[in-house]
């Protein structure tokens, strides 16, 4: 199972690594993915594409009633979307990672802003209350490198 801060729940319908192995199929329709519905607190995710091509990956802890960012990661390699989505608890080991404290004196808030306001969310995780954690894929706004991190 992927690295998920919530254990996984007997009947609970866990997302699966081979689960992204197996997107290489036409494109698909969006969808919705219930990762923990007991889930009340997780690191949680964003991955943009821009309109130039670029992924960019925001990492948030998150609970029913509180998000904070932790980190922006800008260019990620359309090939290193899975392992950022797998290893989710080693964000700040990941090349290129910006934390909330950096030693450049970037406003990631800001940054985040930057990314929401210009660029289309492609896949994320969110907790939401008394549903829990799930993941929303939009396979429907992906331009070319989003589908080649996605579809293969």
């Amino acid at each position: 199972m992927l690295n998920w801060p919530c254990s996984p729940k007997e009947g609970v319908q866990q997302i699966k690594p081979n689960h992204i192995n197996t997107m290489n199929e036409e494109l698909k329709n969006d969808e919705v993915i219930i990762l923990d519905e007991l889930c009340k607190e997780a690191l949680t995710y964003q991955v943009y594409e821009d309109n130039a091509g670029g992924l960019h990956f925001t990492i948030y802890q998150e609970d029913e009633d509180f998000v904070r960012l932790l980190g922006i990661c800008f260019n990620v390699r359309p090939e290193d979307i899975k392992t950022c989505i797998e290893d989710l608890t080693d964000f700040m080991d990941w090349e290129g990672m910006i934390l909330r404290n950096n030693e450049e004196g970037m406003d990631i808030d800001a940054e985040n802003s930057v990314l929401f306001n210009t660029c289309k969310i492609i896949d994320e995780t969110s907790i939401q209350k008394t549903m829990g954690l799930r993941r929303k894929i939009n396979y429907s706004v992906m331009g070319a490198a989003g589908q080649e991190a996605y579809l293969g």
